[in-house]
Order: structure tokens, then sequence, then C-alpha cells
């Protein structure tokens, strides 16, 4: 197992390392006189490698003052780079490319640089990995979720602050609620909380090289249940018929027949 081990983290090291910088160079328009510069941590490749050592991360630019206010629609300035966080509403986009298309057609020349970070099951805080001891995205984070009692989690991963300072975020969609949804509106004022927090976390740093402004911010809300009357979809969203209230003797002799219920489709 410790020699498994071994070769996942030397795997994971060149990756970072190596990797990640090598494709988003590659990425560079051709003839472009901007040089682009990604190096994930401070630890010398080497050092790595050779003696073993775990990565040091550059971190985020912590910022003073009220931040800026987030207006829409975006603007897309040469150079942006657009980073999407969440569950599953996120992390789905991934299995088709349809925005990215999308956003490279209508923005040719921009030389934007998109990255979805979304994975099923993260919330504004809690963001476990299993290659990272600390499962939680910002200070405090455990606050809002006293009923995770243990993470098991063992390794360097970067941390999801780490992550957007690799990535060097300018504008950030993030996707939550929809898990949080099913918590039931005795769950509204703790979600309002935590993603308030978030939003300041967020919001109080820069994730650029040598920033100086923090990231702009945009909350994407799921969708609500729209109720259907399509015939293959009424099983799902039509509501569950209530029995009428039982008729006397006299309004029964006098009352028309009732209709039969109908059952909700299964197809």
């Amino acid at each position: 197992m410790s020699r498994l081990r071994m070769i996942f983290w030397r795997a994971w090291i060149v990756m970072v390392g190596l990797m990640a910088p090598g494709l988003i160079r590659a990425a560079e328009p051709a003839g472009s006189d901007v040089a682009i510069d990604v190096t994930a941590t401070l630890t010398p490749l080497e050092k790595q490698q050779i003696d073993q050592q775990r990565p040091i991360y550059h971190q985020p630019t912590p910022l003073e003052g009220e931040p800026p206010v987030t207006s829409l629609p975006l603007d897309i300035p040469v150079g942006e780079t657009l980073v999407f966080l969440g569950n599953g509403l996120a992390e789905r986009m991934e299995h088709g490319n349809a925005f990215e298309t999308l956003l490279y057609r209508q923005f040719p020349n921009q030389r934007i640089t998109f990255r979805n970070l979304g994975f099923p099951g993260h919330t504004p805080a809690f963001r476990p990995e299993a290659g990272r001891s600390d499962p939680w995205a910002f200070p405090g984070g455990e606050q809002f979720h006293p009923e995770i009692k243990g993470h098991f989690g063992e390794g360097h991963y970067p941390k999801p602050d780490e992550w957007l300072r690799i990535v060097g975020a300018s504008t950030i969609v993030a996707f939550f609620g929809f898990n949080e949804s099913f918590d039931g509106l005795a769950g509204v004022d703790n979600f309002r909380n935590e993603l308030t927090a978030f939003v300041k976390h967020t919001r109080s740093r820069s994730y650029e090289a040598g920033g100086t402004t923090p990231p702009r911010l945009v909350l994407a809300s799921p969708d609500g249940l729209v109720v259907s009357l399509a015939p293959r979809r009424t099983a799902a969203v039509l509501p569950v018929p209530q029995p009428e209230p039982a008729a006397t003797e006299a309004e029964g002799r006098d009352a028309e027949p009732a209709a039969p219920a109908v059952e909700p489709s299964s197809t």
C-alpha cells in the first residue's frame, strides 16, 4: 500500500508541476505577445521529486477595503479567467461542452481561460477531497456543518483557495443551493449565513498573480420546480390527488356520480 501511495503522489507532483503549466501555455494563441506564466507551487519540482518534499502552493493576496460591486451583464475583458464553482449543477456541465463552445464562439478574440471546479456534494464551506486532510473551503466553515464529525482525507492536494490561485480566477460563478434545498425551510438561515461567509471570504482576496482587485463573483441559483402537464412527465411533477371529504347519506343520494380517479402515468 505504501509503495502504491508513493507512486500516486509522484504522479500527482509531475502532473501539477509539468502538465498543467504546459497545457495552459499550449492554449496561448499563435503570435500572441502576452507571456503566460503558470507556476503552481513555491517548492521546486526537484525538491518534490528527489527530496520528496510536500509542495507549498502560492496563496491568494489578502485585500482591504470594500470590494467593487459586480454588475450584470458581465463584460469579458481580454485574458479573462472564468471559473465555475459549485456542486452537481456545475459539474454536470463537464459532460457536455455546449457552454464553452458558445462562450468561445461569442468572444473569439478575448483569450478566455475557462475552468470548471464544480463537484457533487460541495457546499460554499464544505468541499472535501480524498487527497486533503482539511475539508473546509475557508476558516470557520465548520460552524455551518456541525453534523460532520470527521474527514479521512490524506495528502497535499491543493485547497480551494489554492486552486483558484493556480488558475488565476478573475471571475467566479458559484452554483450552490440545490443540495441545501433538501434541508427545507429549517435550513434556509444556515445556508444564507454560509453563503454570506463564502462571499465575504472570496471577495476579500485576489487570486491573480500580483493582483490588487478581488474576483467578480456571480451566484447562479438552480431553477425552481416547474409543474408541467406533458403526458410523459405527469408521474414526476403532478401533485398526488387528495381524497374528497365523505358525503352524508342524503347528499350521496342527490349527488352526481364521482368521476373515477386517474392514476399518474408511470411513463
